[in-house]
């Protein structure tokens, strides 16, 4: 109780901190006035792009459980998808990421470390292809900036280290066990073995996509869903009178994946709206007060999005979004 009281304080004041950084300035009467001029029909279009990205996120991921069980049925994982979605919107530290391998291992009995590979797999690719994203969209728009190259660094030790790590442990476990096991010893056994885990896990979730077909399905699937973000992010922008072009959108999509990478409180309250407001404000020129009412609705219409598709779940929400930490011991050695 303790522990967790001190993550959930923990988790406020990183948000508390991004939203005086984000909302510094705050003009309401400006924000309202730019927030009452979007039409319905805007936000209508805005929330179809939305629902449409969530049944590519789903229907990605169903991929991977149906091959590691063809039993599960889409209506199954449509379930825990949409449960597992809003419990890593909602779940403070991002610890929702847990939602959806444990919701599998306890209606579907495939294991933790199955699961929670599949959630690596998703990670690592989203990660990796926002990175070139960033990459590119930056070289195309011709934008030299120092929080440019930060977040590009950051991205690149993050997934670009991770990849390697995942890569290693694929073609040589037992070694690269043995250097990761007194790598991360200063952290302790616990920590270790659940570091440990998560590389094994990963190799399950490689073998949930056994075939160069369904990898390249995946893969068009995620240029997809990323795509789609972007253009709705331009439309939206633009229905509220900030001019992106698709590109200056992925650009800003790459930053703001980047934001809420930071674990920080429910919503990534803070870190949703500051690299938005950043990148309309110092990239593209906007003002303070459209782009600041740009990121609000931004993450209000996604965060209301969130709740309603996992309504009709209800039932199971309690178990989507607690953060059940005894059973992720469970990750503590590979599958059999």
């Amino acid at each position: 109780m303790g522990s967790g009281l001190t993550r959930l304080i923990a988790a406020l004041a990183v948000s508390a901190v991004f939203l005086f950084i984000a909302f510094r300035g705050l003009d309401p009467a400006q924000i309202m006035a730019a927030i009452s001029g979007l039409s319905p029909a805007a936000v209508a279009t805005y929330t179809a792009s939305i629902f449409i990205i969530h049944l590519l996120r789903f229907g990605r991921w169903h991929l991977m459980v149906h091959s590691l069980d063809p039993k599960v049925s889409a209506g199954t994982t449509l379930r825990i998808s949409f449960l597992g979605f809003a419990a890593v919107f909602l779940v403070p530290l991002r610890l929702g990421e847990f939602a959806r391998p444990l919701l599998l291992k306890r209606d579907c009995g495939i294991s933790l470390s199955a699961g929670l590979g599949t959630v690596a797999v998703e990670r690592t690719v989203d990660g990796l292809t926002m990175l070139l994203t960033l990459i590119l969209a930056t070289a195309f728009a011709g934008i030299d900036n120092e929080a440019l190259r930060g977040a590009a660094a950051l991205m690149t030790v993050v997934f670009g280290g991770a990849a390697l790590a995942f890569a290693a442990t694929a073609r040589w476990p037992r070694r690269a066990e043995v250097f990761w096991r007194a790598a991360l010893r200063p952290l302790g056994a616990v920590w270790s073995d659940r570091c440990i885990a998560l590389l094994y896990g990963f190799l399950d979730g490689l073998k949930s996509l056994p075939t160069w077909r369904l990898r390249i399905v995946y893969f068009a699937m995620t240029l997809a869903y990323w795509g789609l973000n972007a253009w709705g992010m331009a439309f939206l922008a633009g229905a509220m009178g900030i001019d992106l072009s698709f590109a200056d959108a992925c650009l800003m999509m790459a930053l703001l994946v980047v934001g809420i990478m930071i674990p920080a409180g429910p919503g990534s309250l803070g870190t949703f709206h500051a690299p938005i407001i950043f990148a309309s404000t110092v990239l593209f020129a906007a003002p303070l007060a459209k782009a600041q009412a740009f990121a609000l609705a931004l993450h209000l219409i996604q965060l209301l999005h969130m709740v309603l598709v996992a309504l009709p779940f209800i039932g199971d929400l309690g178990a989507a979004l607690r953060p059940q930490l005894s059973e992720t011991s469970d990750a503590s050695a590979p599958a059999s």
